[in-house]
Parts: C-alpha cells; structure tokens; sequence
C-alpha cells in the first residue's frame, strides 16, 4: 500500500529495501482518499503489516519508518517519533489523522504506527510552512481499500507495547520503497 499521489502516472513501479528489489504494478487507486494498492509478482517473502483494531486518540504516540529523501540520505530506512496532535485534517476532514513525527518528501506512503507496531494511518502530506503539522490517512479507510479489492489483512492481536528500537526491528522488512517512472 501507498499513496495514490504516488503511484498514480506511473509506466514502473520498483519497491526496494535492503532485502532486494521487486517490481509492482498497481491494482486500485482511489485519488479521494489518496492511497492506492500494488501487487507483486513473488510476494512470498513479504511481511505484511497488521493494522490497528481500534481508533486512534489524541497524544497517543506514533512512529513513522519510511525513506525520506532518499538520494540524499542513502537507502536505509529512516525512522521518527511524535504523537496524534489532531484527530482531523485541514477544514475538518474526517479522513485525515494530524501528527507530529518530522517527515519529508518521500515520506509519502510511509505507515504511522502506534505503539504496539501496529498501522494506525498512512503518511500522506505535510503543511510546507508549518512545524510538523503533518497527516496520514486513517487505518479504516485503508482497511475499506483492501476490502473493496478482497486482500485479506491482520488487526493487531497484541496490546504488547514496544520500544522504538523493537517495533523497527519487527517492522523494517515489511517496509519498502517505492520508486516510480513515468
């Protein structure tokens, strides 16, 4: 899953991480809610992340894995930390999750996750001329995404929480790059 600003337009799509490089092509992109779902040709190896089974609150925290800003800070993962500051976009917009984890351009598509390790959003813009005030899609309208495109998904069934170093280590192989051409 990414963002439909990311994938929309694009003749290739190639996802990769340091454990290789795989080619993706997309197979449902809703531009209103802005994600959009690729599929794999060998998604053997790939560890699915579970998503949140319940809403989000206000100060709860997050993390964000991604890879911001890619050409320049190399190809390693990148990880930060905030809280849910407002539990609505800019005008109200229901969809919308606000945070405070800094995030840059190639962020985009990156999950927000909550302190179990679990999806709680998926990272999608930022104000420009704002200090971290930046949004993420919330988890149920990914969640209606899969289901509209019959992909089965995993609710988190731990309330374990974990340390930062902990949830990368869990999380960073399910986590990929995705580069596009046109």
């Amino acid at each position: 899953m990414t963002n439909a600003h990311v994938a929309d337009g694009a003749s290739r799509i190639r996802l990769s991480s340091l454990q290789g490089n795989l080619d993706a092509e997309p197979i449902i992109s809703d531009s209103t809610n802005d994600l959009a779902l690729l599929r794999v040709a060998s998604p053997s190896h790939l560890q699915p992340l579970p998503f949140r089974s319940s809403g989000v609150g206000l100060a709860q925290s997050i993390t964000t894995l991604g890879y911001p800003l890619a050409g320049l800070m190399g190809s390693g993962i990148q990880v930060t930390q905030g809280v849910i500051s407002g539990l609505f976009g800019a005008h109200n917009d229901i969809r919308l999750l606000q945070f405070t984890a800094p995030i840059q351009p190639g962020s985009s598509g990156s999950p927000l996750l909550d302190e179990t390790g679990a999806v709680s959003g998926v990272v999608s813009s930022t104000f420009t001329h704002a200090q971290n005030m930046n949004f993420a899609i919330r988890h149920s309208l990914a969640i209606a995404l899969m289901e509209a495109a019959n992909i089965q998904y995993n609710l988190q069934s731990s309330a374990q929480t974990l340390s930062a170093a902990q949830m990368v280590t869990q999380t960073q192989n399910a986590i990929w790059r995705v580069e596009c051409a046109s």
